[in-house]
């Protein structure tokens, strides 16, 4: 039976027909291109506070993609079969993330498809934020509003860098350092947040990606108007 939440996503909301030119998905874009000039941090009051995540290997680059790419992989991603077991929908690609044991390794692959010709054309396109290396390796969550994914770091299987493309929709997202005890799932008043706008891509690398925790808030996003999609890639260490 055909999922009735497929074909579902467009950048605006509205179901448009579907569109095969995905191949044309583009050359680098320019916030690549530029590099470090248009990064950018969260809010004007953390900018320049050395304490800050976005001083310590984060950085959000904007528009990596073009709306009419967000609204085809949207597109693609409506179409493709969902995971159901969590409390929130994902597709995984290359290799299949264990929850509940919390790994996954070359060794030991679990079953997961190919990277489909989107998760294709944006790993080329982020691959020099890797360092050359090629992602091996994507989730993509959806969060609808008052969803959301605890307070975490994505695990050591994974490699030094990690890159979330946000769509659909600009959610908030909260950083801690791993060092505050106890640990607490949720939001806390002392995280640090920041606004991942629309088609931007979030960057974690060096202590942002070994020394923070990172997370979406269900009760902060309660009210958002629109669901949100990320599609994240990584390499593999094992």
């Amino acid at each position: 039976m055909r999922d009735p939440e497929r074909n579902a996503y467009t950048a605006n909301g509205v179901r448009t027909p579907s569109d095969d030119a995905e191949a044309a998905a583009g050359a680098l874009c320019e916030s690549q291109r530029a590099g470090a000039a248009h990064r950018i941090g969260p809010t004007a009051a953390n900018a320049n506070d050395p304490a800050s995540i976005f001083h310590q290997g984060a950085a959000i680059l904007p528009d990596v993609l073009t709306e009419a790419e967000e609204r085809r992989i949207l597109m693609r991603i409506g179409d493709a079969p969902w995971m159901t077991d969590l409390g929130r929908r994902v597709q995984h690609y290359g290799f299949r993330y264990d929850y509940r044991n919390r790994a996954s390794s070359r060794r030991t692959p679990a079953p997961a498809p190919a990277f489909p010709r989107w998760a294709h054309v944006m790993a080329a396109r982020l691959r020099p934020l890797f360092d050359g290396a090629a992602p091996e390796q994507c989730i993509v969550n959806e969060y609808r509003p008052g969803q959301g994914i605890g307070m975490h770091a994505d695990h050591d299987d994974f490699g030094p860098v990690v890159v979330s493309l946000s769509l659909g929709a600009a959610w908030q997202m909260h950083f801690r350092p791993r060092r505050i005890r106890p640990y607490v799932r949720d939001a806390m008043t002392s995280d640090e947040t920041a606004t991942l706008p629309r088609r931007s891509a979030l960057v974690l690398r060096g202590p942002a990606r070994q020394d923070w925790m990172h997370g979406i808030d269900r009760a902060a996003n309660a009210r958002q108007p629109a669901t949100r999609v990320s599609a994240t890639f990584r390499t593999m260490t094992t």
